[in-house]
C-alpha cells in the first residue's frame, strides 16, 4: 500500500524523525541549506540505529516519499498519554517554550487547553495504546489554521480566552533514498514516471461544515494497518477498494451527560469502519457527521464517517 520498503513500526520512526528534521533546516534556509538538511538527516538516522529502533541493514535500497502536509510553530508540549480526570478538563499544558507563539499568547504549563479554534478537545477519550484523542485533534486543528487563533483554556478553576497569531508552513513533498535504487517508487527514475499518478490519498484534515453537523475525526487504522508518517494527516493509498477505521471527534457540548460517559468509557463505542473506492490521483477528505446522540446507547448509530470533499490531486 505504501512505498515504504521496512517494517512499519520502523518506517513511521524513520519517516517522523526525517521531516522533522528536514522541516527544521528548511526553515533556515540560507547559502547552506544543503549542508543543514543533510546534516540534520544524517542526525536523525544515526539516532534511530544507535537507539536501535532500526536495524543499519534495514536502511539498504530504502526509498522514502513523504507527501507535503502543514505544520505551525506554535511551542507547547501537551500530554499526549490519555488520563480519565484531566481529559474531562481538556488537553493538559507540560512546557511552553520561550518567545513563542504560545508563550506569548499566556498559555501557562498546568493549563487544560478545552477548544483551539472552535474544537472543542474535552471528553474526547482515548485511542489505541492510551493515545489521546484531544492531542491529536488539538495537532489536526491547529495545523488547518494560518492568521488568529483562539485558545479557551481552563487555569485554576478559571476560564480564560487566549489569542495569538500562527502562520501556517506548507511542507513540500519530499523523496529520500539511502542508497541507489533500480526501481521507482512514485516518479523517482528518469523516463515518463514523473507525469503518471501512481495512488490516491485519504486525508483526515477537517474541511467539514458545522451547518452540516460534520466535526473531525480521526483515522485509526487503513486496511488494518496503522498509517504513517505520523505526523501526516494525509495518507497515501494504493487505487482500489481501501477500509479505513475511524475515530470521530465531535464536540462533547454534543451529548448528554449520560451519553458522554457512555462515550468516554471505551474507544469502540465511538468507531466505525468506512469503505472507499480510491481512484488514481484523487484525494478523499473525511468527517464525521452526527445524527443526533439518540442511538448512542443502542447501536452506534448516532455518527457516520463521511467523504466530505473529492479533490483531483497528483500522487506518485
Amino acid at each position: 500500500m505504501h512505498a515504504y520498503l521496512i517494517k512499519p513500526l520502523h518506517h513511521r520512526a524513520l519517516s517522523s524523525l526525517v521531516a522533522l528534521a528536514a522541516c527544521t533546516s528548511l526553515a533556515l534556509a540560507s547559502e547552506d541549506t544543503d549542508r543543514r538538511v543533510s546534516d540534520a538527516l544524517q542526525a536523525a538516522v544515526a539516532r534511530l540505529v544507535e537507539n536501535g529502533e532500526i536495524p543499519l541493514d534495514a536502511l539498504q535500497d530504502l526509498h522514502l516519499q513523504l507527501d507535503a502536509f502543514n505544520t505551525v510553530r506554535f511551542g507547547a508540549l501537551v500530554e499526549g498519554r490519555f488520563d480519565s480526570d484531566s481529559d474531562l478538563l481538556g488537553l493538559k499544558v507540560l512546557a511552553v517554550a520561550s518567545d513563542s507563539p504560545a508563550q506569548k499568547m499566556g498559555l501557562q504549563p498546568g493549563d487544560h487547553i478545552q477548544s483551539v479554534a472552535g474544537a472543542s478537545l474535552v471528553g474526547l477519550g482515548a485511542l489505541d495504546a492510551q493515545q489521546a484523542r484531544a492531542a491529536v485533534v488539538f495537532k489536526q486543528v491547529l495545523s488547518a489554521q494560518n492568521g488568529d487563533v483562539e485558545l479557551l483554556v481552563q487555569r485554576n478553576g478559571s476560564a480564560l480566552a487566549l489569542h495569538t497569531t500562527v502562520n501556517a508552513l506548507s511542507l513540500p513533498s519530499m523523496q529520500v533514498s539511502f542508497a541507489a535504487a533500480t526501481t521507482s517508487h512514485g516518479g523517482g527514475g528518469s523516463g515518463g514516471g514523473r507525469d503518471v499518478d501512481t495512488c490516491g490519498r485519504i486525508s483526515q484534515l477537517f474541511v467539514g461544515s458545522r451547518s452540516r453537523a460534520e466535526f473531525p475525526l480521526v483515522i485509526i487504522e487503513i486496511d488494518g494497518k496503522v498509517p504513517g508518517p505520523t505526523r501526516a494527516d494525509t495518507f497515501r493509498v494504493a487505487p482500489g477498494l481501501r477500509r479505513v477505521t475511524v475515530a470521530e471527534a465531535i464536540d462533547p457540548r454534543e451529548f448528554s451527560d449520560v451519553a458522554l460517559a457512555r462515550r468516554s468509557r471505551g474507544s469502540s463505542a465511538f468507531r466505525h469502519d468506512l469503505q472507499i473506492d480510491v481512484d488514481v490521483g484523487v484525494t478523499y477528505r473525511l468527517a464525521a457527521r452526527f445524527n443526533g446522540q439518540v442511538g448512542m446507547l443502542r447501536d452506534n448509530s448516532y455518527w457516520q464517517p463521511v467523504v466530505v470533499s473529492e479533490k483531483a490531486e497528483s500522487c506518485r
